[in-house]
């Protein structure tokens, strides 16, 4: 039975692969598969000089997705061994606050926020990509409220606001393509609570489902919340991932993305999900 891979393991591997290596000499640094590292296509197809690390800095981009600049950034995922046994990712609640998304790329709405681009690879136990599946994706606003109408629990999620319940602020479906993968601009989510800062998600394919969460790295979300205009306002939040109560025990990261914040101060976010539909 092949090694079960870990996300986490492989960018250990890969990291440690890539340091102080050019960019001429990545195509070398390969597994017995091919190459672990890869890269969506587009206008710009970046590599990272190394892994990212947890350092953010005190420079935050303002003024939502209107404020993000088509220059260079990175677009990654990972294209795991095609041999291996993926770990599937754990399916969590769907929650309270769910309302029928747009099919849209920019999610934002136009609200205010840190710009975030965010990435998803979706793939099958096998590690095989999964092309042409619906990815719905839903997160509050920098000051914690969702949007949306039909929600189980509006008063809990909107607070009985009549603009937040009629709009779809930070809600969008987007298919996968060839390689899996979705590509979505947003902004920052904030914090409510008894929860740590996340994203809820289902991936749809024939009309069978498979939902869950992702969260964010504690030491980005103190960064923003304690320097970052509009989200310092609010303070820190009262849970960290680890005291979550939705989010596995312990030393369980699978819930959280990888990250990057760029040179202007917006942010890459990137995950990959091992779903089962």
């Amino acid at each position: 039975m092949p090694k079960t891979i870990s996300r986490r393991r492989i960018f250990k591997w890969t990291a440690s692969c890539l340091a102080g290596v050019s960019v001429a000499a990545i195509q070398g640094c390969k597994g017995s598969s091919g190459s672990l590292f890869s890269f969506m296509s587009g206008e710009e197809s970046d590599l990272f000089d190394a892994i990212p690390t947890k350092r953010y800095g005190a420079k935050w981009l303002t003024g939502g997705t209107a404020s993000l600049q088509s220059s260079s950034y990175p677009k990654p995922f990972l294209e795991l061994a095609a041999n291996s046994l993926c770990e599937l990712t754990p399916k969590l609640t769907e929650g309270p606050c769910y309302s029928t998304s747009p099919v849209r790329q920019d999610i934002s709405g136009g609200q205010d926020g840190i710009p975030v681009r965010l990435y998803f690879q979706v793939v099958d136990i096998d590690c095989q990509p999964l092309s042409n599946v619906d990815v719905d994706i839903w997160h509050c606003d920098a000051n914690g409220v969702y949007s949306g109408d039909g929600m189980r629990s509006e008063e809990f999620c909107s607070g009985g606001n009549e603009e937040y319940v009629k709009h779809k602020w930070f809600r969008g479906i987007q298919p996968t393509n060839e390689q899996g993968t979705v590509y979505f601009e947003t902004c920052f989510p904030g914090w409510y609570p008894g929860r740590a800062v996340h994203i809820h998600m289902t991936v749809t394919k024939n009309g069978r489902s498979y939902t869950t969460q992702v969260s964010f790295d504690d030491a980005l979300v103190k960064s923003i919340t304690t320097q970052a205009p509009l989200y310092s306002e609010r303070g820190t939040p009262d849970t960290s991932n680890d005291s979550d109560r939705i989010f596995p025990d312990g030393d369980d990261k699978t819930h959280e993305m990888e990250t990057m914040q760029l040179d202007d101060g917006s942010i890459v976010a990137w995950k990959t999900l091992v779903v089962s539909v």
